[in-house]
């Protein structure tokens, strides 16, 4: 019962921090992973009144969702200083350069910008792209 208890407000708190993070950075990632973590703070009440006993990939995934994942993002961020969602959006364009497409690196960076138009990491990768294709005037603006 403390567990379920000490897990829940620890989860509720993390939510909050997200919550307040996601009204910053208004991406799909943000949103997926705090669905996932009211999912899992919801599942905890279940898991204390049911009867039937808990299987152990349930629990861990709970602990992962609620707890474990949003402790990365925060950690991530203190000591990095950089937003996790902008670096997981440079990560992917940086994967589809890598395979040689880099007009959906483009288009990802774009589409991110337009959400965020204050970031300079995305600015500044979309401006490197620009200036291997050949394309100065495109990576000054």
């Amino acid at each position: 019962m403390l567990e379920i208890i000490i897990v829940a407000i620890l989860g509720i708190l993390l939510l909050g921090y997200m919550v307040k993070k996601s009204t910053k950075n208004n991406n799909l990632i943000t949103k997926i992973l705090i669905i996932l973590e009211i999912l899992a703070i919801c599942y905890l009440p279940f898991q204390y009144y049911s009867n039937a006993q808990v299987g152990i990939f349930a629990k861990v995934l709970v602990y992962i969702f609620a707890i474990i994942l949003p402790l990365i993002i925060i950690i991530y961020e203190v000591v990095t200083g950089k937003n996790y969602s902008e670096s997981l959006v440079i990560t992917i364009a940086n994967y589809f350069l890598k395979k040689g497409n880099s007009k959906k690196a483009k288009e990802i960076l774009i589409r991110n910008i337009r959400k965020n138009p204050k970031s300079y990491i995305m600015h500044k990768k979309l401006g490197q792209i620009y200036e291997k294709e050949g394309g100065i005037r495109r990576a000054i603006y």
